[in-house]
This record gives C-alpha cells, sequence and structure tokens, in this order.
C-alpha cells in the first residue's frame, strides 16, 4: 500500500522545532507517526554578495531568503 502526502509548513513553529503529526486511514488499523523538524534558520550570510558568480553568472546579488 503506498500513500502520497503533501505537507506545507506555513511559518515556524513558535515554540518546540518539531511537531508529530498522526495519520489514521480509514479500513486500517495500523497508524502512522511521522515526525516534522523544523529548520528556520538559514546558514548564509546576512548580507547579500553583489554580483556573485551563482546568480547568473554575477548579474545578481545572493542573498538568504
Amino acid at each position: 500500500v503506498t500513500f502520497d502526502i503533501e505537507i506545507t509548513a506555513t511559518g515556524c513553529p513558535s515554540k518546540d522545532k518539531s511537531q508529530t503529526i498522526r495519520i489514521n486511514p480509514l479500513g486500517f488499523s495500523e497508524k502512522v507517526e511521522i515526525v516534522l523538524n523544523f529548520i528556520c534558520e538559514c546558514e548564509c550570510r546576512k548580507d547579500g554578495i553583489p554580483n556573485s558568480p551563482e546568480c547568473s553568472g554575477g548579474h545578481g546579488t545572493l542573498e538568504c531568503g
């Protein structure tokens, strides 16, 4: 049996950096538990890098988004 599940986070949780979701498919006695670990911080530089070679051959600013 295969299930396709799509989960979209609309933001970072204010308290815990992980949340647990339990799914009980109809007609099944089994349950599925999914642990979501949120990565809410960016490891890139806070200041942009003007004319970065990573942006269309140096035609743009590389910024954390």
